[in-house]
């Protein structure tokens, strides 16, 4: 009896059940990865901190390692807090609650959550990424805002969403070259349908809120970067002043312009060659090589996602059917990019699998779903998951590394005898544990005590 009571309250109050287990969820995931978890940074988190943490560097692309969005916050963190690698990594998590909160408002059914759960938790790509440093998160958080806007524009035909999508466009470009995945198929959307409605009005908002600020953005990164590859000019050594009119000066401006531009996109990640190449995709999915292990959660997620638009590109009456024509755009430019230039690296397909888990759950609304004790048979379920979540030991990367530096009791000019990579993690992870000078005769860094 206590049981049916038990479930006639859940349904009475399943928008504050929801509410509820998406805070347990935040909580859970919390401590697991942030308190119960080691914490052992990733190579790539070093590079972030040593290159883009700083006001003189967080704006540097240096190729393409700068995740634009992730420097950004992590100076303010930095302004505001001083160094602190767990507030870094806090940059991702609150980009995951804020995924969350978007879920909520998309859609407070059960099923829809434990879905994205069952998605998030059986993934390491998906599940570990919720707390890196590194701007995969945030990737996959405008992405999940992009699939809300765009949804709300199909339904609503609203110019407001349209200019939604564009900014958010903007944003992404800004970030890192790897969202081209989402933002040249979503472009290639926005163009086609600009064509057929408010085209004058459409243009001129997409000069206002993707074309113009990205081209100031650009010009401006493509200076600095060519300022401070060109230059010796120091802002720790000749200070503040001197280094922004030197920079204001303009005096080698196309130096400096050819000089970015060659580094952010002519550099090698870029240079290899468009032409046909053969990839086995099913053994670039299912390999477990590397950190993210095997993406076969992704890949259901891609099929079951393709599955859905195919069935109802052909089966479903009705002329409503934008979004699936934005699922074959950003599958087809992943195939297109995979065999004519080269394979993505795994952790690019964080954002895309968020959009497409959206997509997902916005077309699974089966009637037996809707009854008492599926509900609450969804909601227990979930609680398992996030029982059984765990983050993985693969993401440990530098561990050997960090704890050969975390037992050595010796003195700064001792810990020289280190190999410079352990010399390099301890400069970064470790900032206020040993000074260093670099020494440009042994093209080294040496440690010494403050």
């Amino acid at each position: 009896m206590s049981r049916l009571l038990l479930i006639k309250n859940y349904t009475y109050n399943q928008n504050l059940w929801i509410k509820i287990l998406a805070i347990l969820t935040l909580v859970v995931f919390y401590f697991k990865l942030f308190v119960f978890n080691e914490i052992y940074p990733l190579h790539d988190e070093i590079i972030g901190i040593d290159r883009f943490t700083d006001p003189w560097n967080f704006f540097r692309r240096n190729g393409t390692a700068n995740h634009q969005l992730l420097s950004f916050f992590a100076f303010i963190i930095k302004f505001l807090f001083g160094y602190n690698f767990i507030f870094y990594r806090l940059i991702s998590f609150v980009a995951f609650a804020v995924i969350i909160f978007y879920l909520l408002k998309f859609s407070k059914k059960p099923y829809v959550f434990f879905i994205f759960i069952f998605f998030i938790t059986f993934s390491d790509l998906l599940f570990n990424y919720i707390y890196i440093f590194r701007g995969y998160q945030i990737y996959a958080l405008v992405s999940v805002m992009l699939f809300y806007y765009l949804n709300l524009l199909i339904l609503k035909q609203k110019e407001k969403y349209f200019n939604y999508i564009l900014f958010l466009n903007f944003l992404l470009s800004c970030h890192s070259f790897y969202t081209a995945y989402i933002v040249i198929p979503i472009l290639f959307y926005l163009f086609l349908i600009t064509l057929t409605k408010n085209t004058v009005n459409r243009i001129k908002n997409t000069f206002l809120y993707f074309i113009t600020p990205l081209s100031l953005f650009y010009f401006f990164l493509i200076y600095l970067e060519g300022f401070l590859l060109s230059t010796s000019i120091d802002i720790k050594t000749n200070g503040a002043l001197i280094y922004l009119i030197n920079f204001l000066s303009f005096n080698n401006f196309f130096l400096f312009f050819e000089s970015g531009y060659n580094s952010i996109f002519i550099e090698p990640s870029f240079s290899t060659t468009f032409s046909f190449k053969y990839y086995n995709l099913f053994d670039y999915f299912f390999n477990a090589e590397g950190p993210e292990g095997s993406l076969n959660i992704i890949f259901l997620i891609y099929i079951t996602a393709l599955v859905i638009c195919l069935y109802r590109l052909f089966f479903i009456k009705g002329n409503n059917k934008h979004l699936e024509y934005i699922i074959i755009f950003i599958i087809t430019f992943y195939l297109f990019h995979t065999f004519f230039y080269k394979t993505p690296f795994k952790r690019v397909h964080v954002g895309s699998s968020y959009f497409f888990i959206f997509y997902i759950i916005s077309n699974i609304n089966f009637e037996f779903f809707k009854k008492k004790y599926v509900n609450f048979s969804f909601f227990m379920l979930t609680l398992i998951l996030l029982s059984l979540a765990k983050p993985s030991p693969n993401f440990w990367e530098t561990k050997n590394f960090i704890d050969k530096i975390n037992t050595f009791a010796g003195s700064c000019e001792e810990a020289n005898q280190f190999d410079e990579y352990v010399i390099w993690i301890l400069i970064n992870y470790y900032p206020d544990r040993c000074n260093y000078r670099y020494d440009y005769q042994k093209n080294k860094n040496i440690l010494f005590s403050y």
